[in-house]
């Protein structure tokens, strides 16, 4: 990997974890951006880190959801 690839990783997996966390874009962009970075370096661990842990905040969002609409 080259040190121009990990850069664009590190800004692009940055961008990622901002827009999960403000809502600005769609799960399925956020989603796709990472799939990017996955792409850019392949090989870094802690893309896929923070990737499983974005998909870990959809769970629990989906989980809170089903125990909201079940209860009612």
């Amino acid at each position: 990997m080259t040190p121009v690839h990990m850069l664009r990783a590190e800004a692009l997996l940055q961008e990622s974890k901002w827009l999960a966390n403000t809502g600005r874009k769609t799960h399925q962009e956020i989603i796709a951006q990472y799939e990017v970075i996955q792409s850019c370096a392949p090989k870094w661990a802690k893309v896929y880190f923070h990737f499983a842990r974005f998909y870990e905040s959809l769970l629990h969002a989906a989980n809170k959801d089903y125990a909201r609409t079940s209860s009612t």
